[in-house]
């Protein structure tokens, strides 16, 4: 049991909890995660992205890997690259 785990597990609990009340409220917040798969495992990342999903709200994640969590989502979602500076769309064809 690691308790940086855990702890990682009920922050990304507690942020969608709010994420939950806002949109009660009738708004819709961002999600801003950086660095995802540093903190959370496969099934907690797939867990957060599904509960956004869910909820309708934009999610901006940062990483340096695509990874499977993410990658399950690719179809509600428009991935991009960044790259010394210049932004392209992850899957997009190469001009």
């Amino acid at each position: 049991f690691d308790p940086a785990d855990a702890a990682d597990r009920n922050l990304a609990a507690m942020m969608m909890a709010q994420a939950e009340l806002i949109c009660l409220s009738g708004e819709k917040p961002i999600l801003l995660l950086d660095d995802l798969s540093s903190e959370l495992d496969e099934s907690h990342m797939k867990n957060v992205l599904a509960a956004g999903l869910k909820l309708g709200v934009q999610i901006w994640i940062t990483g340096t890997a695509m990874t499977p969590a993410l990658s399950s989502c690719e179809a509600e979602s428009k991935v991009f690259h960044v790259e010394q500076g210049c932004v392209s769309e992850y899957g997009a064809p190469e001009s």
